[in-house]
């Protein structure tokens, strides 16, 4: 039952972005849209391939770590197509599809390997966002403690920062492993626990090793950083491009907490969550539902940009990636 509750999850973002819009008024909506300037929005295919760049930069340097080959380029192609499956699962859950890919290049590293280059890719994004997030509520105190929202916010934000570091702990998984062994002992059968208990080592030793390495860690932490910055401008270009009375430092705020809110497990693509957390952060300004819907719908579109880039370069990935991956040949394999 709670398994079935899980999959329905999703659909609430999807309910949810249905109401805003009713509430809001479709004809409210393109009204918001009259009078775009294209200038602004010409300029944003640039910032989607800065982004592509450091994204893949950022994760071949982990692929580096992990002693795992894989060219840049192949990195920057294969994360769009991470981008297009992430972008259609709740979670972004998709983008580990990148995977079978990493494997395809590395046939004797193990699933567990390869995946834990993508998990650790994914903890530093999370993290830096968390970071950003954590500053964005400290610097607007005066106005969010006014709001019950306030206190929940950072709550999350602490939990998550918490549950990515038990993550990359040991001392916590021995403690975890000692905790859950009789209910892993109870559910999996005998012969398959040693097995079970290599892979997961293996998937987590990397996560591991790379937390030892601090100075290639604050790097990818940096890299990190400057990505949200670059999407954080091109946030505020799409707002431009709508004319809307809102200051770069405010979305730069701002940004943090609705990037997180689009990646919670409840949506997909961040349908509704980015929404509902765009307008109460625009009604703080004095700036209506229509105008935050309006600039969450351009968002989207530039997020689907990048996935409609990866679907076409799933098609026929052999035509994009260095790999040798024919059409009867797709890296399924594990």
């Amino acid at each position: 039952m709670i398994h079935n509750i899980i999959k329905l999850l999703p659909i609430l973002g999807i309910f949810l972005y249905a109401y805003i819009i009713w509430r809001t008024g479709i004809g409210n909506i393109i009204k918001a849209f009259n009078g775009i300037k294209i200038i602004y929005i010409i300029m944003i295919p640039f910032f989607m391939l800065v982004i592509v760049l450091l994204k893949g930069l950022k994760w071949k340097l982990i692929l580096n770590e992990y002693g795992q080959k894989f060219s840049y380029k192949d990195a920057c192609m294969t994360w769009c197509i991470g981008a297009f499956a992430g972008g259609f699962t709740p979670g972004q859950a998709g983008e580990a599809i990148k995977v079978l890919y990493v494997r395809k290049a590395n046939p004797d590293k193990s699933f567990g390997e390869c995946l834990s280059t993508i998990v650790s890719d994914k903890i530093i994004e999370i993290y830096s966002l968390m970071t950003l997030a954590i500053v964005s509520v400290v610097l607007l105190f005066n106005r969010l403690s006014e709001n019950p929202l306030y206190i929940p916010i950072i709550v999350i934000a602490c939990l998550v920062l918490i549950v990515f570091y038990a993550l990359t702990e040991h001392k916590v998984y021995i403690l975890f492993g000692r905790l859950f062994r009789p209910i892993i002992s109870f559910i999996v059968p005998h012969r398959y626990q040693d097995n079970m208990k290599i892979s997961l080592e293996r998937f987590l030793s990397g996560i591991w090793e790379l937390k030892n390495k601090k100075r290639i860690l604050l790097l990818l932490w940096l890299i990190a950083i400057f990505t949200w910055f670059v999407l954080f401008l091109n946030a505020y270009l799409l707002a431009l491009s709508l004319s809307l009375d809102i200051s770069l430092l405010y979305t730069m705020l701002i940004s943090p907490i609705i990037n997180f809110a689009s990646i919670l497990p409840i949506s997909i693509s961040g349908l509704g969550t980015r929404d509902l957390t765009t307008i109460f952060f625009f009604n703080e300004i004095g700036l209506g539902k229509e105008s935050a819907v309006a600039w969450s719908m351009l968002n989207l579109a530039t997020s689907w940009i990048l996935s409609l880039f990866g679907w076409i370069i799933s098609l026929k990935p052999s035509l994009w990636l260095k790999l040798d991956i024919n059409e009867t040949d797709k890296p399924s394999e594990m």
